[in-house]
């Protein structure tokens, strides 16, 4: 018997190809964001590169500061969160989404 396609964040990679394993970078939100009669209940963070930080700091986003957050959170989730959106987060759902942001930027040697 086939599998069902399993189209939700946490089983499609950074490509869009649907993957058989959980994605370590998706974030269960708390309280879903309503969009467009939708509702965003996973967000998956997509490993930034340097133009993804441009215009902010990295002590800033090291440190969770919540406007650098709000800049570079954008290009790197998806589905792509506004800066409204992110404004309007609750604070457990932010602060889930910034430590996924900081694992990022901690050297592989690291783990």
């Amino acid at each position: 018997m086939a599998k069902a396609p399993r189209k939700t964040a946490e089983f499609i990679d950074t490509a869009g190809n649907e993957t058989d394993t959980v994605n370590p970078n998706v974030v269960t939100l708390d309280k879903p964001i309503k969009r467009d009669g939708q509702t965003i209940d996973k967000v998956t963070l997509i490993e930034p590169n340097a133009g993804t930080l441009r215009g902010v700091s990295l002590a800033a986003v090291a440190q969770s500061e919540v406007d650098a957050l709000i800049k570079v959170l954008p290009r790197m989730t998806y589905p792509a969160l506004t800066a409204q959106e992110l404004t309007a987060m609750n604070l457990p759902d932010m602060l889930s989404l910034a430590a996924k942001v900081i694992g990022f930027l901690s050297p592989a040697s690291a783990e």
